[in-house]
């Protein structure tokens, strides 16, 4: 089969790399750039390089490669694409988790697949493992850590005991992190993959923006000796869960238990834990979730696929709003101003509520920062809420209190 690749960047770069080298089932026939002549594989193959219209009307052409990102042109050469009856695999998150449905139907309408096995885990054939390999088992529960450059702050600051902005820096620097950082520290990116694997494993289309979601940019240095001292590790975490309700869904920085195996997953490193109804303890799958060839590849492996005469499972998706988690235990920290009775006070608060308290720890501040850590047993989130709105009008707060959910092992 031959193959357009629209976008030709780091992801779209790597594609053509493998496609040229590799030569499988699957052969390169087109590239859509906005400028060509600055690509480095013009002076190579210059026949490549052809407009977006021409590859739309090239009966030849069987497969198109989007790598360009985003919901604006990229959607609209997409749709196009399925429209002109082509194959359509990419990576693009943000499109799939906001247009799945859409995107599905127009596949299914003109006989085309639509593949997506980079827009989640990178390189991780974790779409495969759901569609596949785990079809005997009913999945209860998601737990992933799905954003690399999260994963790569949050791991120096534990390490290093440095702050957010230092960390962040490096991570620019290092290419790690975009020139604006929004969509990895705030959780959207972790966001959108959460409701594609939503979608797949439930069969429940959410609106993303309906997801509860918090960011990494509150955190500090403290956090993570804290986290130390409590056994466990802070990772941004993207959680689902199914209940009899709907299901229960949520990106947050969260205290991973030590005997949580997501609790050792450092670095630049994504992973998922997906708990069946059968198997209770879980299958864990790991590995680069970002980066040129890792993605490339799993594209390349979606393109060879529909070479082969594999194609796009078809989902009957049910629309549902998420839910919010019931019981957990809680992390909280605070920083307060230097008076008496605060621990005090903040327990007899949660304790008129029902909700226990299941340790405190104080590191020393610098004068005048003053900070303390508590971590509460398993409660009730609606108590817990009731409980936290009578603590933060509390006259000894000096910043707002961080708030984290705790997963055991």
């Amino acid at each position: 089969m031959r193959v357009a690749i629209l976008g030709h960047g780091v992801v779209g770069g790597g594609v053509s790399r493998i496609l040229l080298s590799e030569k499988k089932a699957a052969t390169l026939a087109a590239i859509c750039t906005l400028d060509p002549k600055k690509d480095s594989l013009y002076s190579e193959y210059p026949d490549f390089f052809r407009p977006f219209e021409e590859v739309l009307s090239d009966s030849s052409i069987d497969i198109v490669v989007e790598t360009i990102g985003g919901t604006g042109i990229a959607l609209d050469m997409v749709q196009k694409s399925l429209r002109a009856k082509k194959n359509v695999v990419t990576a693009n998150k943000e499109m799939i988790a906001k247009h799945f449905s859409e995107l599905q139907d127009l596949a299914k309408e003109n006989g085309v697949s639509l593949l997506f096995e980079a827009s989640v885990g990178g390189g991780i054939p974790m779409l495969s493992a759901i569609e596949h390999g785990l079809v005997g088992d009913k999945i209860q529960k998601v737990e992933g850590i799905l954003n690399g450059t999260t994963n790569y702050i949050l791991t120096k600051m534990e390490r290093e005991g440095v702050d957010f902005k230092t960390v962040l820096q490096e991570a620019q620097d290092l290419g790690y992190a975009e020139a604006d950082p929004t969509a990895d520290v705030e959780g959207f990116d972790a966001l959108y993959k959460l409701v594609i694997l939503i979608a797949l494993i439930f069969q429940k289309e959410i609106p993303f923006d309906q997801v509860s979601r918090q960011g990494i940019t509150a955190l500090k240095s403290c956090d993570f000796e804290y986290a130390r001292r409590f056994g466990s590790s802070i990772k941004l975490a993207a959680l689902a869960e199914r209940t009899e309700e709907g299901i229960a869904a949520e990106v947050s920085p969260v205290l991973f238990s030590n005997k949580n195996p997501l609790s050792n997953v450092h670095g630049v490193l994504n992973a998922v834990l997906l708990v069946g109804k059968y198997n209770t303890v879980g299958n864990f799958l790991s590995g680069e979730g970002a980066g040129r060839f890792p993605t490339a590849a799993a594209i390349a492996s979606n393109v060879i696929d529909i070479a082969q005469g594999g194609h796009s499972l078809s989902y009957s998706l049910e629309p549902s709003s998420p839910l919010s988690f019931k019981n957990r235990s809680y992390y909280l920290r605070f920083f307060v101003k230097d008076c008496s009775g605060i621990v005090g006070k903040i327990g007899t608060l949660f304790g008129k509520y029902g909700i226990s308290l299941d340790a405190v720890d104080q590191i020393r501040g610098q004068e005048g920062n003053i900070h303390f850590a508590i971590t509460t047993f398993s409660a009730s989130s609606k108590d817990f809420q009731k409980a936290m709105e009578e603590i933060k009008t509390c006259d000894f707060h000096s910043e707002e209190p961080l708030v984290l959910p705790i997963i055991s092992g």
